[in-house]
């Protein structure tokens, strides 16, 4: 490296730069933005022939292929916003200009205006209420994406495949994530030139915009997902078998300028703004996430009011007019009651895995049930359909997969 041995290098360079060195992520897990914030900090000690030296030697082993073009762009792209030490500049994520910071006193107004609404009147206001604990995501997927659409869909962020929805059948009750909009094609490009089943590349129009948050209560994450719903189509409530709740919000006419009108009044009171990518993975509604739990389906509306105005969100006083308060007593559609499946019952209950975390703080009213555990591995697919069912892989593959 320019006549430095390695261990001199890093020697020399801050702790925290040889920190993050020393710990890259594996494949599926931020690769390209480790690169970037990598070279940004590299900037003020190396020069950059060094610097593409060190970020090649630090993937080598992430579990992927990580292109040229891909290491080049994270230098180039650094450059402009390189660390300089001293300065007072916290660490820069790319494009975060396009989001708006949290509000909290924002978000605690909100969370005010509605007090009392919970993740059990959420739940409660669905208009389609899934009848069984039998997993349903083929029928909730067949509800969001009708037709034979191109669907992308995984175990997982390297592992995955797209294809027609038909050939998907009888199968995403044991998958964790899948694209939220269809695709347009089997394959497309990545940024850096390779071919795979999930780019950016290959994904249609968006829609669905998928709102999660950073943090909160179920209770406090319901409630801003039905504040949200007042100003924005929402179609879908997931949990994601971990802490957080899913939002699933239909696009209309104008996809792009209403889903970033939407998106930007959530990043106000808290969301992540990972999922503004088209092609950003996410949980998969009554799949089976990795550590074994389901992800429950709490809120279904399949047509949801696509005449309402994400814009009206930005405007403080719409926002938080008194008139468009959640009332906890009531749905949030009024013609809940007649959407509902006939076999339905009102006063079914929260899944257990969900409401033993809705019981864990004081602003849930109701007194839950739990309802019948499912059987033994009854949302696994059995080990053969596994081995039946070959997915595309993003690491390279010792032969070409069988699709």
């Amino acid at each position: 490296m320019t006549g430095r041995s390695p261990r001199t290098a890093e020697e020399q360079l801050p702790r925290f730069v040889r920190d993050l060195l020393s710990a890259p992520p594996r494949a599926g897990q931020g690769v390209n933005l480790y690169l970037f914030r990598l070279a940004r900090v590299l900037h003020a000690y190396r020069t950059e022939r060094e610097i593409l030296e060190m970020l090649r030697a630090s993937v080598a082993g992430c579990g992927r292929v990580v292109g040229e073009q891909e290491i080049q762009r994270a230098v180039e792209n650094s450059r402009r916003v390189a660390w300089q030490p001293g300065a007072a500049n916290a660490p820069a994520r790319p494009a975060s200009s396009l989001w708006p910071p949290p509000d909290p006193e924002r978000r605690r107004a909100v969370l005010a205006q509605n007090d009392g609404f919970t993740l059990t009147d959420l739940w409660d206001s669905s208009p389609v209420r899934l009848a069984d604990d039998e997993p349903q995501a083929e029928a909730v997927v067949d509800a969001l994406f009708p037709g034979d659409p191109l669907l992308c869909c995984g175990q997982s962020s390297a592992v995955f495949a797209t294809r027609r929805r038909s050939r998907w059948r009888g199968r995403l009750a044991g998958l964790a994530l899948m694209v939220p909009s269809p695709m347009t094609s089997r394959t497309g490009r990545t940024r850096d030139g390779r071919v795979s089943q999930h780019t950016l590349e290959n994904t249609g129009p968006r829609r669905h915009l998928i709102i999660e948050q950073d943090g909160g209560t179920p209770d406090e994450q319901a409630a801003i997902l039905a504040h949200l719903g007042l100003f924005a189509p929402l179609a879908l409530v997931v949990h994601s078998g971990r802490r957080s709740l899913h939002g699933w919000f239909r696009c209309g006419s104008d996809p792009e300028r209403e889903a970033r009108a939407l998106m930007r009044y959530a990043c106000v009171l808290g969301a992540d703004r990972a999922t503004w990518t088209r092609s950003q993975f996410v949980r998969i509604p009554d799949g089976l996430r990795d550590n074994g739990q389901r992800q429950y389906v709490l809120y279904l509306d399949p047509t949801p009011d696509l005449s309402l105005n994400p814009e009206a969100a930005l405007n403080p006083d719409a926002a938080l007019n008194p008139e468009a308060s959640l009332n906890p007593e009531a749905s949030l559609n009024p013609e809940a009651c007649s959407k509902m499946d006939a076999g339905s019952d009102s006063a079914a209950t929260v899944p257990p895995e969900v409401s033993a975390d809705v019981r864990r703080h004081t602003g849930t009213r109701a007194t839950l049930t739990p309802a019948a555990p499912p059987e033994p591995n009854s949302a696994r697919p059995r080990d053969n359909q596994r081995r039946q069912y070959t997915l595309y892989s993003s690491q390279p593959p010792t032969s070409a997969p069988t699709l």
